[in-house]
């Protein structure tokens, strides 16, 4: 423990609400300013006390270049609001863990009372050899707070945000989570208390180490949320929103991602799972890229409700499995997207469009599913909904054009349904014959296989009188008409 725990030179420096902790390991000029110099054992005694000395408004505890060891946790008290806690920046000033440690590094807030106008900036935390739990930054009940510019290397979790409001994750890397277990940030509440309006830009997430992490951005309990430019990879689903797996919060709404690149996943990039009573609703990612996935690249299951749920301008390309396992929810829009080079892993075994049966309300518009941007051709279908009672979806102005097996197999029964303007799957097609008196075989050249009220059948003249004579096949449709007399036929519907 530090020997100096008096506050050196306050009342000459003139900085007010500002006291400066020097680390063991730095220069002597900054000793010589600092209100508190630590000795490189439990340095938390020395920061603690810093934090502590600040008034009832607050103030700014600036730590020194150099690394403080801790031994307990840093605290910022629930019943105080307006602290700040600031390094001289990532790779000058580190808080060290101990080699084995479920600690906290540090605590914004206690859960019990709120507080506001928290910051972290300006540093790195880094983990022991062999944690066992705990955050590098775990933030409580607070309001209107920010963590910028701030590194998280080799901690067990990297930081947890727990039923706070108006809080700033910038320009931040969270990194080498623990194996396994591990989540780089957790966005997590109660029923009562909720995350909400929690704000990520430029932030990095990976686990470089051996072994994939758990969860890179694990969301469980929150209403309003965005993310803007990041890069995640390395975990076994890199981003996962589940209402089921947090602290009693059954509500994930409003979520938005914008230029999020997620790669290098051990099971799915992206996972929404929603159980029982839970609800994940009104989700947008627009411009994010979904790949590298061992089975997924994006994936929603389970029996909750998921509804509203978008991705615009995403790119989904070159998972193992398949590139969207829609396994769950309604009101799904797939808007303008590229999605190439999935079931990499067995090439034509999965599809890069998976809806499984019996589900409704979505869409599929002006995407691009199959060979592009050099990923080779493997996907078994563009677009597969499987065999049930699929309804009230549209599929429109796609080209799925080059997969292994076709473009669209559309199983679903429903009526209610469009499926148009497909390059590489035709719905539309016409032509035009002149009758024999016998039945003939006309190739209808469509994608799917037409009723008789698909095929609208035209006489050329009052006597040619085309009638279908026997129902239509997957390649042919089968018309008499009087002998010599011309006749027309088209799709309808």
């Amino acid at each position: 423990m530090g020997a100096r725990l008096e506050r050196l030179n306050v009342v000459y420096t003139g900085r007010g609400a500002t006291f400066l902790v020097a680390a063991n390991d730095a220069s002597a000029r900054s000793k010589a300013q600092a209100d508190y110099v630590c000795d490189g054992t439990a340095d938390d005694v020395e920061i603690q006390a810093a934090i502590n000395a600040l008034p009832v408004g607050g103030g700014r505890v600036q730590l020194s270049e150099g690394t403080f060891t801790i031994a307990a946790t840093i605290t910022m008290p629930g019943n105080r609001s307006g602290i700040h806690l600031a390094g001289m920046g990532q790779r000058a000033t580190y808080i060290q863990l101990p080699a084995s440690s479920a600690l906290d590094a540090i605590q914004m807030g206690d859960n019990v009372t709120a507080s506001e106008s928290f910051s972290v900036r300006d540093l790195s935390i880094l983990g022991g050899a062999t944690p066992s739990a705990g955050y590098g930054i775990n933030a409580r009940l607070v309001n209107l707070s920010q963590i910028q510019n701030v590194r998280v290397e080799g901690c067990y979790n990297g930081i947890q945000v727990l039923s706070c409001v108006d809080v700033w994750i910038s320009h931040t890397v969270v990194r080498d989570m623990a194996a396994t277990l591990g989540i780089g940030i957790n966005i997590d509440g109660t029923v009562a208390n909720p995350d909400n309006n929690i704000f990520l830009s430029n932030v990095f997430i990976d686990r470089v180490s051996t072994g994939n992490a758990l969860l890179g951005l694990n969301i469980n309990c929150c209403d309003g949320f965005w993310w803007n430019n990041g890069l995640i990879g390395h975990c076994t689903y890199d981003i996962g929103v589940n209402p089921a797996g947090g602290s009693g919060g059954t509500l994930v709404q409003f979520l938005m991602f914008t230029n999020v690149y997620a790669d290098v996943s051990g099971t799915a990039a992206l996972f929404l799972v929603s159980s029982a009573t839970q609800v994940i609703r009104s989700v947008v990612f627009t411009g994010c890229h979904f790949s590298g996935g061992t089975t997924d690249g994006i994936l929603t299951s389970g029996a909750g409700t998921i509804d509203g749920v978008s991705f615009v301008g995403c790119e989904i390309n070159g998972n193992g499995q398949r590139g969207i396992n829609h396994a769950s929810g309604g009101n799904i829009d797939i808007e303008g997207c590229h999605i190439a080079g999935n079931s990499s892993s067995s090439s034509g075994t999965y599809d890069a469009i998976l809806v499984a049966a019996g589900l409704t309300r979505f869409a599929v518009r002006n995407c691009r599913i199959g060979p592009i941007n050099n990923f080779a051709n493997t996907q078994k279908y563009a677009i597969n909904i499987a065999t049930g009672a699929s309804d009230r979806y549209v599929l429109t102005g796609n080209d799925v054009y080059g997969n292994v097996t076709g473009g669209i197999s559309d199983g679903g029964s429903g009526t209610d349904k469009q499926i148009r303007h497909n390059i590489g799957y035709v719905t539309e097609n016409s032509g035009a014959s002149t009758g024999t008196g016998a039945q003939q075989t006309i190739a209808h050249g469509l994608g799917f296989t037409p009723t008789r009220q698909q095929i609208a059948l035209t006489p050329g003249s009052a006597t040619a009188v085309p009638y279908h004579s026997a129902a239509p096949g997957a390649t042919n449709i089968y018309v008499t008409a009087a002998n010599l007399k011309a006749w027309y036929w088209a799709t309808v519907g």
